[in-house]
């Protein structure tokens, strides 16, 4: 069996950062040396929290409205990812449905893969949009709430919304499902022990209805390897894809979009990767936290504007950008939104070594595009892998000559 690109095209996309800044200051107060470790262990100086009457499904249909608005008409199916649903049932896209007030007609369901739900979400949806037409795919997390006391997951995880608007396209862009590796046997290390068929609640074990994670150091290393793994393995398709264009890999324009799971853990992949692969590696979690299955979507939509931004200014990287709400729009192509509920600003939080990090970063990212050449080929790769064990790899490409959707990759390939 093989996978051949599927086309679809994204006609827009937001990034929601909830308005609670919650900052390793105040996870730790009046203690500097607990506040210093929180950032070495994790690279995040502040994530965010949603407002505490609000719900997955909130997050959600704040990312999608503005994708929403300029349509004509509604998408014809909804499908949501989440490990932070509203309720263990109904699915939390009847939710986000209801506070869209989307017509009867367009179906909606949830995708729960822990931190791979996006990406699997994202597949779903292109299987959707030959079919429908238009498929909004939106991840939300308000992960905070189920975290209990455990510090150390309250110094990761964090909560936000990202979202995706998909129509069939021109045939000119298009998705390529490049990599799958699932090791199940490691499944229990991140898990929620109760409140499932395996282990219902009772009175007795209700305190431990929340995540845990077992072997940290184990769960880091076997990270850093599947993401160094499925991230070389896509960059090998990559590769294979742009030969056949005729192109160098190397001198396509394009990013590797990876979950952003631990700051250290990306650190670690950069160091395994190949120097042109690293890169194209961005990190940008300091300031928002891990968002479990929304932090790709979120960080991808946060690059894109910054892409846009280094295009638009003579290739400089403004050193502070934004405000509450960026809109950013590019002729025919994608529409960028990020919303900032905090009111600040959109580089405002994050470290001077970081905000250099993301210089090069979209330096090498964009090394083959000028004002006067936009149109041409990029090629990104979307890469997730942590809890659950399990990683997805694919590939999003644009401005494809008709002939590129043909390509095939052989599933024997797969890890």
């Amino acid at each position: 069996m093989t996978t051949s690109w599927r086309r679809g095209r994204i006609e827009a996309s937001s990034a929601l950062l909830p308005p609670r800044l919650v900052t390793n200051a105040m996870l730790a107060p009046h203690d500097p040396e607990e506040e210093a470790r929180l950032l070495r262990q994790t690279g995040i100086r502040t994530r965010r929290y949603a407002d505490p009457d609000e719900a997955t499904s909130d997050l959600a249909a704040q990312a999608l409205r503005p994708l929403l608005a300029g349509q004509a008409a509604p998408p014809r199916a909804l499908v949501v990812a989440t490990t932070s649903p509203d309720y263990p049932s109904p699915a939390t896209a009847s939710y986000v449905h209801a506070r869209l007030g989307l017509p009867p007609s367009t179906f909606a369901f949830d995708v729960a893969s822990s931190c791979s739900s996006f990406l699997s979400a994202l597949l779903a949806g292109l299987g959707l949009v030959e079919a429908t037409g238009s498929v909004a795919v939106v991840a939300s997390e308000v992960k905070h709430k189920a975290l209990g006391d455990d510090g150390r997951l309250r110094s990761l995880f964090a909560d936000g919304a990202g979202a995706l608007l998909l129509s069939r396209g021109d045939g000119q862009e298009g998705f390529l499902h490049a990599y799958s590796c699932l090791d199940a046997e490691y499944a229990h290390h991140i898990q929620i022990p109760v409140g499932g068929s395996r282990t219902p609640v009772t009175t007795q074990n209700v305190a431990h209805a929340r995540l845990t994670m077992r072997e940290p150091r184990l769960i880091f290393r076997h990270t850093v390897k599947a993401f160094s793994d499925a991230i070389e393995a896509c960059w090998s398709v990559r590769t294979e894809a742009c030969a056949r264009l005729g192109l160098d890999p190397d001198a396509v324009a394009g990013f590797i979009y990876a979950h952003q799971a631990n700051a250290n853990i990306l650190r670690e992949v950069r160091e395994r990767l190949p120097p042109n692969l690293a890169a194209r590696l961005p990190l940008f979690m300091e300031d928002v936290g891990n968002m479990v299955c929304a932090s790709l979507p979120v960080m991808r939509t946060r690059m894109r504007v910054l892409e846009r931004l280094w295009l638009a200014d003579r290739f400089r990287l403004p050193s502070c950008v934004g405000g509450f709400f960026a809109d950013v729009r590019h002729g025919e192509g994608e529409s960028l939104y990020v919303s900032d509920r905090s009111g600040g600003f959109f580089l405002e939080a994050l470290s001077s070594e970081v905000q250099y990090d993301l210089h090069a970063c979209v330096r090498a990212g964009t090394l083959a595009i000028t004002p006067q050449s936009r149109a041409q080929p990029r090629v990104d790769v979307w890469v997730c892998a942590g809890g659950g064990f399990q990683t997805l790899g694919v590939l999003h490409g644009c401005g494809l000559p008709q002939a590129l959707p043909g390509f095939s990759h052989a599933e024997a390939e797969f890890i």
